[in-house]
């Protein structure tokens, strides 16, 4: 999807936030703020780029957005934005007994990015506070080489292609209290694009990439 269409879908959903708002002020409706933070656990291309599904600790997701609930609808908006990380392993080239490189280790990169989206919340059930959401997840990634770095200064560490990106994401969540403190525990799964058209013939996970991921994360409402 081009960028201009990507800006046009963007600024539609973030114009119906203020409406929302105001719906928000009125029939015993709320308004709250979260914060997340959890885990990536890579998918798709983004394994294919990582190397591995999990980079440790420093593949972590975090996010702050609104809880945005009108009560006359039933409607529950969350808008948010964020930062996340899918990180590699480089690992250790194969050697002989003398210290002399045999097979080079796959050559992998990280995965970092910024995101703006909205999803939409429904109750699954009535008696389990559990619910499903869903809606559109824009990204920016930044894709940088880890390990195999060819020596000198014409070194190309980031590979290019940082332009917004629409994509989706889905989840489950299950909200519950510790000593009063509202808390939600989730699981998403995120499907994004960073190159959309494989400019330099067809390159697995490089062109074109989709590097989707799952998420589990844990959020605490104000």
């Amino acid at each position: 999807m081009k960028l201009s269409k990507i800006t046009r879908t963007l600024a539609h959903a973030l114009l119906l936030v203020p409406s929302t708002m105001v719906l928000a002020q009125a029939d015993d409706s709320s308004t709250k703020m979260y914060v997340s933070f959890g885990q990536n656990i890579a998918q798709n291309h983004s394994l294919t780029l990582a190397g591995k599904p999990w980079g440790g600790p420093g593949s972590y997701h975090a996010e702050m957005g609104l809880e945005l609930y009108h009560a006359a609808s039933t409607l529950t908006m969350r808008p948010n934005a964020g930062y996340t990380r899918i990180l590699s392993d480089p690992n250790e080239p194969e050697r002989d007994e003398f210290g002399y490189v045999v097979t080079p280790a796959p050559t992998v990169y990280d995965l970092l990015g910024v995101f703006i989206g909205i999803d939409l919340v429904y109750n699954v059930s009535q008696k389990l506070p559990l619910t499903f959401t869903c809606g559109p997840s824009f990204h920016s990634w930044s894709v940088e080489q880890s390990n195999n770095m060819p020596l000198g200064p014409s070194t190309a560490k980031r590979q290019g292609e940082r332009n917004l990106k629409l994509g989706w994401r889905l989840g489950l969540g299950y909200d519950f209290e510790v000593k009063d403190y509202p808390l939600r525990v989730d699981f998403t799964y995120t499907m994004t694009e960073w190159r959309s058209k494989a400019s330099l013939g067809y390159i697995k996970g490089l062109n074109p990439s989709l590097p989707s991921y799952y998420t589990l994360k844990a959020s605490y409402t104000f």
